[in-house]
């Protein structure tokens, strides 16, 4: 893949120190030139590499290349207001955009093939696909908050959020037409696909305090409501993928003389995925793939011995957990990803003087 950017941006800033207010207002713009290499199965007759006792893999292929150019105007606005000396209310309203995944603009054509005990013939089951022609994610987006500030490094805030999402990535399995050595078939293929945009709108609650003792903590709670035109066979006005509803963060911490220790942790309530279609029959029916809820666990500790040596030790996913997903109903597994603990070690080396 081959992407060059170009862009350029006005700001402006308005009040002084002692006015009591600061605004911000700008815009940028950004000119994008991308070009996608992709792998593409080419040939209706495939040939198959391995042994007839090997799951095949389709040889018939080549690499395309797909151009494309876009250019985005961004204006952003950001203005804070002082109550008296602890509490400010801030506004920020801004049109933003962000890159698609590298992996789902470029991934190629495959498919799976099983050999039918019956037949001795390799037989298409289901596969997956990358989509070149994905748009950036794109959205207008409003805040609204308050934060009160109290004690030396205490804080508490609240943000109302609305956000109008022109485009998003979702993930969309279709059948599909695949040529197998049995005269094809229509099979499952899982392609990201741009959605039809969407609407976030909610709040987010947080805190944090710092102990003249070394110990702090912050946390937050954020509630997402999210609706788009998705669909299936069962819902409609379905949440923008990859959206939870609930979310929590959480982390406690000790500094003192050379030594820092964390623990954190994460939640986030069942958010949709996207849409599973399959053929029966003549009819191609469509369910929901859900995110199950998860929660996990970490902890880092470090020690700076002197100056220039610090040593560290960190723990990724304590207690192990799952990760899943569900079709439509949640006694009707999907995937599975067996929670892995990582613990990782490590020497930190500062050289020269400050």
């Amino acid at each position: 893949m081959k992407e060059s950017t170009h862009s350029g941006y006005l700001m402006a800033d308005i009040g002084d120190p002692g006015d009591g207010y600061h605004i911000n207002v700008g815009a940028r713009l950004i000119h994008t030139n991308l070009t996608v290499y992709q792998n593409r199965a080419t040939d209706p007759d495939p040939v198959y590499l391995g042994t007839d006792s090997w799951n095949g893999v389709l040889r018939d292929s080549e690499t395309i290349a797909n151009e494309r150019s876009y250019t985005d105007i961004l204006p952003s606005l950001n203005m804070v207001f002082d109550l008296d000396e602890g509490q400010k209310v801030r506004f920020a309203a801004s049109r933003v955009v962000a890159r698609q995944n590298l992996f789902d603009l470029g991934r190629g054509f495959r498919v799976d093939f099983t050999r039918n005990p019956t037949t001795n013939l390799f037989e298409a089951t289901n596969g997956s696909a990358g989509n070149p022609d994905l748009d950036p994610f794109r959205a207008s987006q409003f805040d609204l908050g308050y934060e009160y500030y109290f004690g030396s490094q205490g804080l508490v805030s609240a943000v109302g959020f609305w956000k109008e999402v022109d485009s998003f990535i979702g993930s969309e399995t279709k059948p599909e037409f695949v040529m197998d050595q049995a005269g094809g078939r229509n099979t499952p293929i899982a392609r990201p696909v741009n959605g039809e945009g969407g609407r976030i709108k909610g709040f987010e609650l947080a805190a944090q305090y710092a102990f003249d003792f070394g110990a702090g903590f912050n946390v937050n709670y954020t509630f997402s409501d999210s609706k788009s035109p998705i669909l299936n066979d069962f819902d409609k006005g379905l949440p923008i993928p990859g959206v939870a509803k609930h979310a929590f963060n959480g982390q406690v911490y000790y500094e003192y003389e050379g030594l820092e220790a964390r623990v954190s942790y994460t939640w986030r309530n069942k958010s949709f995925a996207g849409n599973f279609g399959f053929s029966d029959g003549a009819t191609t029916r469509t369910l929901g793939i859900w995110n199950r809820s998860y929660g996990q666990l970490d902890a880092q500790i470090g020690y700076q011995v002197t100056e220039q040596i610090g040593l560290t030790l960190e723990a990724v996913n304590l207690t192990k957990e799952d990760q899943s997903q569900y079709l439509q109903f949640g006694n009707l597994p999907f995937t599975y990803s067996s929670g892995s603990q990582r613990i990782m070690a490590g020497v930190r080396f500062k050289l020269g003087a400050e």
